[in-house]
């Protein structure tokens, strides 16, 4: 073929020179273009020039073999490997190069290498574009993000037109599928031609016989291989009538049961069908409950794979969730259908990619500076003053100490520096605070800099090498500064009491949001209960006019986790609040007029935090700081944003934020809302925590997420006018109030 021919995709015969396939095709002509030209001209058919795709551990390896006296930079491995880019349609990363999509004709792009090649030497790469990671992606996230960005629906007869059978009886009629075979143990049929990364399927089933047998079960089977070898599963078993979600292994010793499949963890909350229950661990409980199967009796069974979590529902009602451990590795495949000993019918069948929630923050940018790549700036604290953003934060080198850093911009940030007065004190045996200050949140009011932070108290000097049973969270305390860097604790902390024996937060209090509001500190907390009651985390109100005597309300909690089977089912945490449509004197301290709150809080529906995926940023708002309503997004109306949803979700596969986030802290300036908020990347270690004693070692960065104020009014605004807001007189609060004490009764 000469240069100056057109190649037609659509010929077969220039099809075969690229000896690639239709779905290579479409990736090639859905990708950004790059080139890289190496060692000489390669031709389509291997003989004058061409394109070269290649993984770069593969080239740098090959590269090696030829020139071990010339070793292959980073720079240019991490060029190549950009060479197969695609487009990134959801994330807004101002120092990321736009994704466009090149469409060159044959004759141009050989001419142009032609030309190119008579002046550049041999071994040159064109500079690779990144992603919001920094980093160029590898060829497996490029797939995975291609699949996640371009997920197809499909219902009924057309899911069965290209079925893969694996074992079994199969057999299909319209859109009805069988399993006609009670005796096969295996049996496994895949939807063909699709992948999916998150995705909500659909199906009613009927059991029509089973074997006797407690491993006899009917699954959905999700994220499967081309063979179904590897896959998770929601499982009902009505032998034993239990339903599970479980996961093929990947060590043999994990088998639970001889269908090689183990039970992956579920929240910490009941489900209304589990009987007999008890909690296993701080961690939670097997993803397993009871649930009676009929047989011939059709069941309509929803099943939601939102990131690790995947939820199950049965006939409308949240049956049982469980979180996967290993969504790096295996974050996209197929669904299909299995049976086990088990004859049953499938019909109604839909697949369709999870919505991603409409959000009012439509800009996300990377922040640099901070700290050293891969190291936590944990739970900032954001105020502006005198032209400057500053935070105060957990520092790098030990999450119980506080660091600062400033901006002018917000995005570029100074090196964090340790702050003096606040830190451990490990030679204090007993003392309030001896093990530090974790999650501060700092104000500046009458020239002094304010922080209000929980603290952990230990009885021994030993705390690092003995965590447990040394230490506990003791309410939260309050420091003043003239600088922001030394500071001064109030002698007589704690000032804010955690709850007595039995309250809804007597376990700890802490991860708060922090104002001044007229001539009140007010502050939303966020209570958690022990464990054997139900570790649950929710947000309770106090308020004090000197900063020293709180008072609680007694109507605590102010606002609750959402029902199971919801994105933050179990756990609400890590609160940032502001106040709009009031004159705001400093940052976060305004003159007292009626106007309405926003809280930004982390939200989990499954609380581990070694476990990426589970973790992003929701929205409440309130007229009085007491009655709350979370923020509903308008294109979503199904679990698990069914009565809300996340401003802050996924990233991409491959980008901070595709393994959840954390901690934010928010500020007004202007007519924008200003948000960071701490990420993780599934490629990067994914995980918030590294099951260390701090969190000072997890992988992270921060970002800054925007938001006009105009669109947070107007959903104020609609929330009005659809009657959901209600609001409390303030001599209603104030008969609601009683000191933080411990020795307060417990009210609800």
């Amino acid at each position: 073929m000469q240069s100056t021919q057109s190649l037609d995709l659509a010929n077969p015969e220039h099809r075969a020179m690229l000896n690639a396939t239709p779905d290579d095709i479409r990736r090639w002509r859905d990708s950004a273009f790059g080139l890289f030209i190496h060692w000489g001209p390669v031709g389509l058919k291997g003989v004058d020039i061409g394109w070269s795709r290649m993984e770069s551990a593969d080239y740098a390896q090959t590269h090696e073999s030829r020139y071990p006296e010339k070793p292959m930079t980073d720079t240019s491995a991490l060029a190549m490997r950009d060479a197969f880019r695609p487009r990134n349609t959801t994330t807004s990363i101002e120092n990321s190069i736009p994704r466009k999509t090149m469409k060159i004709q044959s004759s141009l792009l050989l001419s142009l290498l032609l030309a190119m090649i008579a002046l550049i030497p041999c071994g040159w790469a064109a500079e690779g574009k990144t992603d919001a990671t920094g980093e160029v992606p590898s060829a497996f996230a490029m797939k995975v993000a291609e699949i996640e960005s371009g997920g197809v629906r499909v219902d009924g007869g057309a899911a069965l037109k290209q079925l893969i059978e694996i074992n079994g009886n199969w057999k299909t009629e319209g859109d009805r599928l069988y399993q006609n075979d009670p005796n096969e143990t295996q049996a496994k049929a895949l939807i063909g031609n699709f992948e999916w990364f998150d995705s909500v399927v659909k199906a009613k089933v009927v059991f029509r016989s089973w074997a006797d047998d407690p491993n006899a079960a009917l699954r959905i089977l999700l994220r499967a291989d081309d063979k179904a070898q590897s896959f998770t599963s929601v499982s009902l078993y009505p032998q034993i009538h239990e339903v599970a979600i479980e996961q093929v292994p990947t060590r043999p010793e994990q088998v639970s049961n001889n269908q090689g499949l183990i039970t992956l963890r579920s929240f910490r909350g009941a489900s209304k069908h589990a009987t007999g229950e008890t909690l296993v661990d701080a961690h939670g409980r097997d993803a397993r409950v009871d649930f009676h199967i009929e047989k011939d009796r059709a069941y309509e069974l929803e099943v939601v794979v939102d990131h690790a979590a995947i939820y199950c529902f049965i006939d409308g009602e949240f049956i049982t969730a469980g979180r996967v451990p290993d969504l790096a590795s295996n974050p996209t495949g197929r669904t299909g259908f299995g049976t086990a000993n088990l004859a049953a019918e499938f019909s109604d069948i839909s697949v369709k990619p999870l919505p991603i929630p409409e959000s009012p923050f439509r800009e996300i940018k990377e922040c640099t500076g901070y700290a050293p790549s891969g190291q936590a700036i944990w739970s900032p604290s954001t105020i502006y003053d005198e032209g400057k953003y500053k935070t105060w934060c957990n520092s790098i080198g030990n999450s119980k100490d506080m660091g600062y850093t400033e901006s002018l911009d917000g995005i570029h940030w100074t090196q964090e520096i340790l702050c003096r007065g606040m830190g451990l004190k490990p030679n204090q045996p007993g003392v309030w605070g001896n093990i530090g200050c974790p999650d501060p949140e700092v104000l500046k009011y009458q020239g002094k800099y304010w922080s209000l932070y929980p603290a952990m108290t230990s009885s021994t000097p030993d705390y690092g090498k003995d965590r447990h049973g040394t230490y506990k969270w003791d309410g939260m305390g309050m420091a003043f500064s003239d600088d922001g860097i030394d500071w001064h604790p109030y002698k007589h902390n704690p000032v804010l009491h955690k709850g007595p024996e039995g309250s809804w937060d007597s376990n700890c209090i802490g991860d708060h949001g922090f104002i001044r509001d007229g001539n009140l500190f007010k502050v939303w907390f966020c209570g958690i209960n022990e464990p054997s009651a139900g570790f649950n985390n929710e947000f309770g109100y106090a308020e004090s006019e000197d900063g020293i005597q709180w008072k609680k309300l007694r109507q605590n909690p102010v606002l609750r986790q959402g029902e199971p089977g919801e994105w933050d089912g179990d756990w609400i945490s890590a609160a940032t609040v502001i106040k709009l449509q009031d004159e705001e004197l400093a940052s976060g301290v305004y003159r007292g007029n009626e106007g309405s709150y926003h809280m930004f809080y982390t939200g989990w529906p499954m609380s581990i935090e070694s476990v990426p995926g589970l973790q992003r940023i929701g929205y409440a708002f309130s007229l009085d700081g007491i009655n709350w309503v979370k923020y509903r997004a308008p294109n979503t109306e199904s679990p698990p944003y069914r009565h809300s949803a996340p401003v802050i979700t996924w990233a991409p596969y491959g980008n901070y934020g595709s393994g959840g986030y954390h901690a934010c802290s928010a500020v007004r300036v202007g007519d924008e809302v200003k948000m960071w908020v701490y990420a993780w990347n599934l490629l990067d270690g994914g995980v918030m925590w590294n099951g260390r004693e701090d969190y000072a070692n997890s992988r992270g960065r921060t970002l800054l997420a925007t938001a006009k104020v105009s669109d947070l009014l107007a959903i104020v605004e609609k929330a009005k006018r659809d009657g959901l807001l209600k609001q409390s007189s303030r001599s209603e609060i104030e008969a609601q109030l009683v000191d933080s004490k411990p020795e307060m009764s417990v009210e609800r």
